[in-house]
């Protein structure tokens, strides 16, 4: 059943990334408006930062970037950080760098359960954790081109899902 154009896994898809975003803007204080932002690979580098101290290296992630060999770039570190810390997370790259909303989203649920598992044990560090000057007081950019979200079409979630299950 659609309501407001909305299918419900449209609405939890919307919801979802709206959680994502949220814990990404608060985790690394950044301006994040759509998932796909997600696609260069720095932000899950800088959030693996945050847990583990000098195992990723940050100067070289790219933060302002709309190149896909970059992104690419980007997740190979992430990638080799991951492989050397054991942490059992599949990273599928080509998936990742296009853009593609439901690729993003789903990695970037995935990636937030390991997350929580494992910043619980460093959460001193994690108080302490200065992103921006962590990241060279770099912002993360993909513009040009300007990315246009699924994921960020309807302003006010708890509004779309009363109207829904109405």
């Amino acid at each position: 059943m659609e309501k407001n154009g909305l299918s419900s896994l449209g609405i939890i898809f919307m919801q979802c990334s709206a959680a994502i975003r949220g814990w990404v803007k608060q985790s690394l204080n950044i301006d994040m408006r759509c998932i796909e932002e997600l696609s260069s690979g720095a932000i899950y580098c800088q959030l693996l930062d945050m847990i583990y101290e000098n195992v990723v290296p940050l100067k070289d992630v790219v933060f302002a970037t709309n190149r896909i060999t970059i992104f690419r770039k980007n997740f190979i570190v992430l990638q080799k950080c991951l492989e050397q810390l054991e942490i059992p997370i599949e990273v599928p790259i080509e998936d990742l760098v296009w853009c593609d909303f439901e690729a993003n989203l789903a990695f970037a649920v995935e990636f937030f359960k390991i997350f929580r598992t494992l910043s619980s044990s460093c959460e001193k560090r994690m108080l302490t954790y200065k992103a921006l000057t962590a990241r060279n007081y770099q912002k993360f950019s993909m513009d040009p081109p300007t990315l246009v979200s699924r994921g960020t079409e309807i302003p006010n979630l708890e509004e779309l899902e009363k109207n829904f299950t109405s």
